[in-house]
């Protein structure tokens, strides 16, 4: 029976884990962005709802925001826009959750292609199993002159 309860702890974990990847819903693949000028960038997780076995919790332990330049290069340059704690929260039982981080760009940010990127990480406890999360999602943007 123990073997069992390890058994459904670690499928649980599993989806959990692969159920907490936080991803940039805002702003949309292609979108422009203003040299200088303030977005929002809108993260979103899948809500996680434990059943009667295994219990479990996850606790967003943060978030940190960056634009790099898209190039040929491997001479990317990349800024912290955002680093700080990721707390979303869904506004009915049946959404995702979402937080907004209104940010501003660079007032020396190259004009150009480049890439959103989000590194959020959180810890996910299931039972006796106890992890943590790290996941990436990002978005291709054209940064325009204001």
């Amino acid at each position: 029976m123990k073997f069992i309860n390890a058994l459904l702890a670690a499928f649980a974990f599993s989806a959990v884990s692969f159920a907490q990847k936080a991803t940039i819903a805002q702003p949309k693949n292609g979108a422009n962005v203003p040299i200088g000028g303030r977005v929002t960038i809108r993260v979103e997780t899948d809500q996680v709802r434990f059943i009667d076995s295994p219990d479990g919790k996850v606790t967003h332990l943060g978030i940190v925001l960056d634009i790099s330049t898209k190039s040929d290069t491997n001479q990317n340059i990349t800024q912290i826009l955002y680093k700080g704690r990721y707390n979303p929260k869904a506004p009915n039982a049946s959404s995702k959750q979402t937080e907004d981080f209104t940010v501003k760009i660079p007032i020396d940010f190259k004009a150009g292609q480049a890439v959103l990127r989000s590194y959020h990480l959180a810890a996910v406890e299931v039972e006796t199993l106890d992890n943590v999360v790290y996941d990436t999602s990002s978005v291709n943007i054209n940064v325009v002159p204001a």
